[in-house]
């Protein structure tokens, strides 16, 4: 079999200034995973906190990909050649949502090259009303402006001391896919922001959310397997 790469000094298009290339990793016959065959069937990385001193992280395949106390779940085969999981709840502190059957009609994406999640419009307006009322309750001044690649809506003046952030369950059909605060909230010297965004049409778990979580994509089994892990520490 022979396969193609290729490589580019100029983009056009959304990502021609932040990036000098992306690595395809989907389903698709045409990608890096489709065109290496059996060796690259099972692929991982475990991304460290945007706060931590360690920038790099390894992409694992085959044998070399490791992982302890993982949960699974399948995934969703009949839309594209995306990573898909079905999602079916989200909850806030520990409360479900109760979002009615079909609010995520193709699923929740998985995408590192996301920076903060993407949520459908209706289980994200949900969201913000649950978060709005949990932060009342502390007198916060709220502020607009999003954090960089986190333009989220939802953000607040921080106050010395303040801890007081909720955490976040994806409830994904077969495991729950818990998102701590630290993963959930971009915080600054002066701002809080919450690092999800709205979409007619679409759900992802970006980046932020996946900081320090295992992720291993088996294309044999069709499975997803994730663990909490301190990526920084994802020594070779």
């Amino acid at each position: 079999m022979v396969s193609f790469f290729g490589c580019a000094n100029y983009q056009i298009g959304h990502f021609r200034r932040s990036v000098t290339g992306i690595m395809g990793l989907s389903r698709s016959p045409l990608s890096i995973i489709g065109q290496m065959g059996a060796t690259a069937k099972r692929f991982s990385y475990c991304l460290p906190p945007i706060s931590s001193p360690i920038k790099t992280t390894f992409l694992r395949f085959g044998n070399d990909v490791k992982g302890r106390n993982l949960s699974k779940v399948s995934f969703l085969n009949s839309i594209d050649y995306n990573y898909r999981v079905n999602l079916l709840d989200i909850s806030i502190s520990g409360q479900r949502l109760n979002l009615p059957t079909g609010t995520f009609p193709t699923g929740c994406m998985l995408d590192a090259g996301c920076g903060g999640s993407v949520i459908e419009t209706r289980a994200y307006n949900e969201i913000l009303r649950v978060l709005l009322q949990h932060f009342q309750r502390f007198n916060l001044t709220r502020v607009s402006g999003g954090l960089g690649f986190l333009q989220g809506e939802l953000c607040y003046r921080l106050r010395r001391g303040f801890r007081n952030y909720p955490g976040m369950t994806f409830h994904f059909q077969g495991a729950n896919y818990e998102i701590g605060p630290e993963n959930l909230f971009r915080v600054t010297s002066d701002r809080f922001c919450l690092a999800l965004t709205g979409s007619n049409d679409r759900t992802i778990l970006g980046a932020f959310q996946q900081q320090n979580v295992r992720f291993i994509y088996d294309n044999g089994y069709q499975k997803l397997f994730f663990s909490k892990e301190d990526c920084s520490q994802d020594g070779a």
